[in-house]
């Protein structure tokens, strides 16, 4: 049929050019010969085209700076190896900074069927990524106070102990217990027992170095992993620091409440996992309480 080749040519233009996805056609070299309209609407709502026709990918990859420069490495190393025959696909999932903000993207290549060069592709996927980061923090966090839960503080004091093995540091870890908490429950209920947590978390935030890990294990129990070349000297000035912050009422809806904090502290020792530590501080922790009252 005559036009056959033009229609067919046509409706392959219309195809590439409506592909949701940004899509570009490279040489053998990594040049960029062709992109679709999504690449060249998202260039203009990202500032400019960066990586149009005639601009290599290879050394767009080269000047990615900062944390971008790795995963921008390792994109250049999966494109040149489909380019260069080693593999039939490459992808990755990339993070890309732009001044509309951290972006994440599915990138794929593929070969050309005729010719040389590759198809690469990059379909957004920011949505799912944030949505993926914000399941891992609710996994690994108390929903109520925002301090690492028991899933988290054991990992770090695993890792914690791990390095303490290998003589780089010691560790203490100090555990908390409210005083007196059960009786504010039962009284003001658990809004207040609630508010009462909270804020025993914020002041715990202020007691602690920056390198620490404060975390709620559950109820009124909160631990400090301290870990440091001074770990136990350092445990000892945060209890004294909690112990004075804990000193100051807890302003509640009904007044001022008095509260205390008992804690137990217990060093790491060789052979150590978090579980024993966890159990000797806990133990410590009921002796100070039986000690105070």
């Amino acid at each position: 049929m005559p036009g056959t080749g033009t229609t067919s040519e046509g409706l392959l233009d219309a195809v590439f050019e409506s592909l949701p996805g940004q899509v570009a056609v490279l040489d053998a070299d990594g040049v960029v010969l062709l992109v679709n309209r999504a690449w060249r609407e998202f260039a203009e709502r990202a500032g400019g085209a960066q990586c149009g026709p005639g601009t290599s990918f290879f050394g767009v990859c080269a000047r990615a700076q900062g944390a971008a420069a790795g995963e921008a490495a390792l994109a250049a190393a999966g494109v040149r190896a489909v380019l260069d025959g080693v593999t039939r696909e490459f992808t990755m999932d990339v993070a890309c900074d732009t001044p509309l903000g951290r972006l994440w993207f599915s990138a794929s290549a593929v070969p050309l069927l005729s010719g040389s060069g590759a198809l690469l592709s990059y379909l957004e996927i920011t949505e799912r990524k944030q949505s993926e980061v914000r399941a891992a923090y609710r996994a690994a966090h108390d929903p109520l106070t925002g301090l690492p839960n028991r899933f988290l503080l054991q990992d770090r004091l695993a890792h914690a102990l791990a390095a303490a093995s290998r003589g780089d540091v010691s560790v203490a870890l100090l555990f908390l217990d409210v005083d007196a908490f059960k009786r504010v429950n039962d009284r003001f209920g658990h809004v207040v027992g609630d508010a009462v947590l909270v804020e025993v978390a914020r002041r715990l935030r202020r007691c602690v170095r920056p390198g620490d890990t404060v975390g709620r294990l559950a109820g009124d129990e909160f631990v400090v992993v301290c870990a440091g070349p001074r770990a136990a000297a350092s445990a000892g000035a945060i209890a004294r620091r909690v112990e004075t912050a804990m000193a100051e009422p807890v302003l509640v809806e009904h007044g001022a409440l008095r509260l205390g904090v008992s804690t137990g502290i217990a060093m790491g020792r060789p052979g150590d996992d978090a579980d024993e530590v966890l159990r000797r501080a806990d133990e410590a922790m009921f002796r100070a309480k039986a000690g105070r009252r």
